[in-house]
């Protein structure tokens, strides 16, 4: 799979996911450039793309949260996660109701 993105000159990020339909893993559509929209419950998985001649490391933010290790990514490097790096669980996305009383 190749994303326009992918090609660029600057390091960049894609969201993946299994499709349901037809069970490939595909990328998550990004809304207004900033956002994306993912079922409850749903797994999900993130590519990572270095074009650069350098090595870069990269430190991941979720929900304001952010991970204490770097991934390290050598030039030229693509790589897919679908763990946290602090922690041995897949990433899932959650949703959840409270009571506001």
């Amino acid at each position: 799979m190749t994303h326009y993105k992918m090609s660029d000159s600057v390091p960049s990020m894609m969201v993946l996911s299994k499709n349901p339909q037809t069970s490939s893993i595909d990328e998550i559509k990004l809304y207004d450039n900033k956002n994306y929209y993912l079922n409850n419950k749903q797994e999900f998985q993130l590519r990572f793309f270095n074009p650069l001649t350098e090595v870069i490391g990269v430190q991941i933010t979720i929900n304001g949260k952010t991970t204490g290790s770097y991934l390290v990514l050598k030039p030229g490097e693509d790589v897919i996660i679908d763990r946290f790096l602090d922690d041995k669980r897949k990433m899932i996305f959650e949703t959840y109701e409270y009571d506001a009383s």
